[in-house]
C-alpha cells in the first residue's frame, strides 16, 4: 500500500536532526491531535445489565449458526450420502 503524500514531504534528510522527523513518521497521516482524544462519553456508558443483555444476544446468535452448521450436515449425509 502506498504511503501518504505527506509522508515523502516529511522524509528525514541524511545529516541533519531526524529525531523530531522520526516521530512524525511514525504517526499516522490523518491521526488526531493528542488535544482531541476520542474518549467514550461516561455518560452514555453500557450498564452491567446491557452488557449481558448483549453477551446473551451474541451467544444466541452464534449458537443459531452451530445449529444451523450441524443440521444442514445432518440433513447432507441423509439425503446426499451414498450407501
Amino acid at each position: 500500500m502506498p504511503e501518504h503524500p505527506a509522508v515523502y514531504a516529511r522524509r528525514a534528510q541524511p545529516g541533519k536532526n531526524n529525531r523530531k522527523r522520526r516521530k512524525e513518521n511514525n504517526a499516522a497521516p490523518f491521526a488526531a491531535s493528542s488535544q482531541t482524544r476520542m474518549n467514550r462519553n461516561s455518560q452514555k456508558r453500557r450498564t452491567p445489565g446491557q452488557i449481558r443483555a448483549g453477551n446473551l444476544r451474541l451467544g444466541l446468535i452464534l449458537l443459531a449458526v452451530v445449529v444451523v452448521f450441524f443440521v444442514s450436515a445432518i440433513v447432507k449425509q441423509v439425503y446426499f450420502g451414498g450407501h
